[in-house]
C-alpha cells in the first residue's frame, strides 16, 4: 500500500509479507530507491503481525530492525 503526503511530499509505504505465518529465517525485503527520492533515516519499522480470517491483518510486536542500506550510484 502506498500513501502519497502531498504537503510534505514523502511518500509512505505499508509492505506486508508472509501471509503464510511460516517461520522466516534471515528474510529480507529490499526496493530500490531511483529517481529522486531518498530514504528518510530510521523510518523504517517493522512489526510482527497476525494475519485474520478475513485476510486484513493486526499488528503486534514492534522490533528494532536491522536496516542495510546500499547506495549504489552510476554514471554513464
Amino acid at each position: 500500500m502506498r500513501q502519497l503526503h502531498a504537503t510534505n511530499k514523502t511518500i509512505t509505504w505499508t509492505v506486508v509479507a508472509n501471509y503464510n505465518q511460516r517461520t522466516l529465517t534471515d528474510a529480507t525485503i529490499s526496493d530500490q530507491i531511483v529517481g529522486d527520492q531518498d530514504y528518510v533515516s530510521d523510518s523504517a519499522k517493522l512489526y510482527e503481525a497476525t494475519i485474520n480470517s478475513n485476510g486484513t491483518y493486526t499488528l503486534g510486536h514492534k522490533f528494532l530492525p536491522r536496516i542495510l542500506l546500499s547506495i549504489v550510484t552510476r554514471t554513464l
